[in-house]
């Protein structure tokens, strides 16, 4: 059976796994090149672990789905989330790393997803839910 284009995860740590199988499923179906498929799972497994670890985390009810649509252009998949308001696209950078010995675990990943994903977006629903786009061109930038 094909994967469906709308998940809803589980709000737990198995919630990762069953998102990037997920994807990995849809990947195959649709014939994504190894760098979609390869840029999609990293910003997602990001974006689910950052969601369950901080934004759900004391939620009461938490809730988190995942949408997968696709055009000529772009493949996209959304993140959505109940948990509290949080905007990774204005987290400034990190600090440059001057020597590996000063590098601190964490605090990297969203950069990560902002470089291997072509597009990254974020919203506020009116019913109160964070909405993570993350998007990748079809066909990579002319260098």
């Amino acid at each position: 059976m094909p994967p469906a284009d709308t998940l809803d995860l589980d709000p737990n740590p198995d919630g990762v796994a069953q998102a990037l199988g997920w994807l990995e499923h849809l990947a195959e179906r649709d014939g994504w090149t190894p760098r979609q498929q390869q840029g999609l799972m990293l910003a997602l497994d990001e974006a689910v672990t950052n969601a369950l670890m901080h934004g759900l985390s004391g939620q009461p009810d938490p809730r988190l789905r995942v949408h997968h649509a696709a055009d000529a252009d772009a493949i996209r998949v959304v993140l959505e989330d109940n948990g509290a308001p949080f905007d990774p696209t204005q987290v400034p950078p990190p600090p440059p790393v001057l020597d590996l010995d000063s590098l601190a675990v964490g605090g990297r990943g969203i950069l990560l997803m902002k470089r291997v994903v072509s597009h990254l977006r974020y919203t506020r629903t009116p019913e109160g839910w964070n909405r993570l786009t993350l998007s990748i061109d079809r066909q990579p930038p002319a260098a």
